[in-house]
Formats: C-alpha cells, sequence, structure tokens
C-alpha cells in the first residue's frame, strides 16, 4: 500500500457555548468556566492517497463553516502549504472565504 500524501488523526474540536455575552467576560475575569461545551468533531482519523481528494463543506457554506475556519488557522495546516510552495508559512496568501490557500505570486511566476 502507498504512503499516504494527507494523514490527519483524532482530530477534535469543541466550541464554547455561552448562556449570553457577559458570561464570556467573567470567565476571563472569575477565571471560572461559565461556559458549556459543545461536541463538534470527536475522533475524526482518514488518509488520503496520492491523487485523491476530499471536500469539507458545512451547512453554512464553502467558505463560512467554523471548521474551514478552524483548520485553516493551524499552524501546522499552514505549514503543511507552505511546505508544498516552498515558502514561509508567513509568505502564503489565504483567501477571505477562508476556502483556499494561494502560492505567493513570485513563486514561478510564469504559471
Amino acid at each position: 500500500m502507498d504512503t499516504p500524501r494527507i494523514t490527519v488523526s483524532n482530530l477534535h474540536k469543541d466550541f464554547k457555548i455561552y448562556d449570553s455575552p457577559q458570561d464570556r467576560l467573567w470567565e476571563i475575569i472569575l477565571r471560572k468556566p461559565r461556559h458549556q461545551l459543545y461536541h463538534v468533531l470527536s475522533d475524526i482519523s482518514f488518509a488520503l492517497p496520492d491523487g485523491k481528494s476530499l471536500g469539507i463543506i458545512g451547512g453554512a457554506g464553502v467558505g463560512q463553516a467554523p471548521f474551514m475556519w478552524f483548520l485553516r488557522l493551524l499552524p501546522r495546516v499552514r505549514e503543511a502549504f507552505a511546505a508544498v510552495w516552498g515558502v514561509r508559512p508567513d509568505e502564503l496568501l489565504s483567501s477571505f472565504d477562508a476556502a483556499n490557500v494561494f502560492r505567493p505570486w513570485r513563486h514561478a511566476p510564469r504559471w
């Protein structure tokens, strides 16, 4: 079996749910939890071999899904895209819809 190009293991995502916006502030000030955890993803794992693809689109649309916003901000995801393009992570351009990460314009400009 070929080595997978992309591997995701034990992915979890939780959101903090507050009864009111003020509870966020009180949680910071008092350093006591005032939220409930809402489990969105739990123990998600998959591997994609070379040449295969996977799309993740939530009910809110392609770039508006909370998972997409979360995923795009992970340092390891940015590092992976940077490794593909052969640049530093801070040189990547990201679309406002959080659905795309582009190579720097000066990287192989003939493209």
